[in-house]
């Protein structure tokens, strides 16, 4: 594809080549970036957004990494915390214990 734009094109020529009364409900999976969520809530007003949580928990394993090593024993659990906080709708107090430790 040839950017961000034309990607977005291509998917709402496809969205509403395959539209029908058979789609109940309509839902825009995206990562965590804020300007990938914008471009779906511009193109594709009526969709839900979706967090995929697999991308986010890599970029939260890399923090527990680069926080405190791959080898501490409360790693994981400090993995298991943060992504409950996302997933319980708090991913903003992460993004910003992130940034304060990682800074």
């Amino acid at each position: 594809m040839d950017g961000k734009d034309v990607a977005f094109e291509y998917l709402t020529g496809e969205i509403n080549r395959r539209e029908g009364k058979h789609i109940e409900q309509r839902v825009g999976l995206t990562d965590g970036a804020k300007h990938l969520q914008d471009r779906v809530k511009e193109h594709l007003p009526s969709y839900t957004l979706a967090l995929n949580v697999i991308h986010a928990s890599e970029y939260i394993w890399d923090a527990a990494n680069a926080y405190l090593g791959e080898k501490h024993p409360e790693r994981t659990n400090w993995v298991g915390m943060n992504l409950l906080e996302i997933l319980s709708g708090r991913t903003e107090g992460v993004i910003t214990t992130l940034e304060s430790i990682l800074s």
